[in-house]
């Protein structure tokens, strides 16, 4: 694989309703509907006349980015679970407030902390991340558009970038907003490029 576009869902019903995120299934809003669309006219002028494979999470906020950006590619993405965001195990479906009551201790190391019973830690969700994304590039294609959620796609970056060692994975960070776009790439080099992070500029209409 040579490139990467990775696309976080756009704003879903959990925003707006204080509800705990992870694996709780809610669909986009309204402006989470627009900013997809958005998303894929941009992708559309972007990737005219090329291959590649297109990839969600499962989860409903994610697919059904997907599949709104994916009219304007004429694209069908693959539904992968293993793109999901972090599980929340108990806490699913809850409101932040009641999460929070139930949310445990942080333990160390905090990389193998998980949050909630039934849920998993962050060295578990990059393990699940990182082997998906194994999968994906063995696929053979020069460019793969991904979209997942924020954490998850901060382990695509890691993974991208090779970032393995336990201090690195838990203490560096990336912003990644409602339907922003991260550009990796491969230069002439070989060397693993970010070429943009959180790039919300398609979306400057809807402000």
């Amino acid at each position: 694989m040579k490139e990467l576009i990775i696309i976080r869902h756009g704003a879903s019903e959990h925003h707006v309703n204080n509800i705990i995120g992870g694996w709780t299934d809610l669909p986009l809003t309204e402006i989470g509907r627009k900013q997809a669309s958005c998303v894929g006219e941009h992708l559309k002028n972007w990737l005219q006349g090329r291959n590649f494979g297109f990839y969600t999470s499962d989860l409903i906020r994610a697919k059904e980015t997907a599949e709104i950006a994916g009219q304007a590619l004429f694209k069908t993405p693959q539904a992968e679970w293993e793109l999901r965001e972090l599980n929340n195990g108990v806490a699913k479906g809850l409101a932040l407030a009641d999460a929070k009551k139930i949310r445990r201790p942080v333990t160390e190391p905090a990389i193998d902390w998980i949050p909630y019973e039934h849920g998993e830690s962050w060295r578990m969700m990059h393990n699940r991340i990182v082997g998906v994304m194994n999968r994906i590039s063995a696929e053979n294609e020069d460019l793969a558009v991904l979209v997942s959620h924020a954490n998850s796609s901060i382990c695509i970056i890691h993974w991208w970038l090779n970032i393995v060692e336990d201090h690195h994975l838990t203490n560096i960070m990336y912003e990644l907003d409602p339907c922003s776009i991260t550009h990796l790439k491969l230069d002439k080099f070989g060397c693993r490029v970010v070429a943009k992070i959180n790039d919300t500029s398609h979306l400057r209409l809807l402000l």
